[in-house]
């Protein structure tokens, strides 16, 4: 497994990156402290670059805000795969950026809220929606439970698919989400204009 990925997990900004920078600076390190603070940055720099994009072309016809956005993950998450392992620092800034730009773009499926780049949050949801279910026997919060399970299997399925690729693939292995990216650019076009449609509609009613 590349160096990259295990010391860098794919939530730059989670809570393990904040509490050990968080840590390094408590105890004097500042050298360490700023290795773990600039992807924490990047994170904060991707969700108002999303948030930007989303305010300025949410009324595009032609295309979808959400599109303009993942096409600027493909560009760099594939940059990421060029780079050296002398320039972990970098790919893990881009890295973070890009992961933030996700997060912050995709937020809900079918009306629930979800995290599209961790699992932990969804867990939760998951079983928050089981137990409610098990007391009211609401269909709708088992159908909310199978989602949840659905995301989060997904997720699984997608991080082993990704340890495996990356013992022959190495950093190149991040060039397959470029990959599965693109084929979402593509096909998720026309159902984001439609529920940009419904939402515009539901508004105006």
């Amino acid at each position: 497994m590349p160096s990259r990925w295990v010391l860098s997990p794919s939530r730059f900004a989670s809570i393990p990156m904040r509490v050990l920078m968080s840590g390094y600076f408590f105890d004097g390190d500042f050298h360490k402290g700023l290795h773990y603070l600039i992807p924490v940055l990047a994170f904060v720099c991707g969700v108002f670059v999303a948030e930007q994009v989303h305010m300025r072309y949410k009324n595009m016809k032609r295309v979808h805000w959400r599109q303009l956005v993942v096409l600027a993950e493909v560009i760099l998450l594939f940059s990421v795969g060029l780079m050296p392992e002398s320039a972990n620092m970098a790919a893990n800034a881009l890295t973070s950026f890009a992961c933030a730009m996700q997060v912050q773009t995709f937020r809900k499926v079918n009306g629930y809220t979800i995290a599209s780049t961790m699992c932990i949050g969804n867990i939760r949801s998951e079983i928050e929606s089981l137990s409610a279910y098990l007391k009211t026997h609401n269909h709708k919060l088992l159908d909310q439970t199978y989602r949840y399970l659905g995301i989060v299997l997904i997720f699984a399925l997608g991080a082993g698919t990704g340890f495996k690729l990356a013992e022959s693939l190495a950093y190149h292995t991040i060039w397959v989400c470029c990959l599965m990216l693109m084929v979402m650019f593509w096909i998720a076009g026309p159902a984001f204009q439609i529920s940009s449609r419904k939402t515009t509609s539901a508004v105006g009613r």
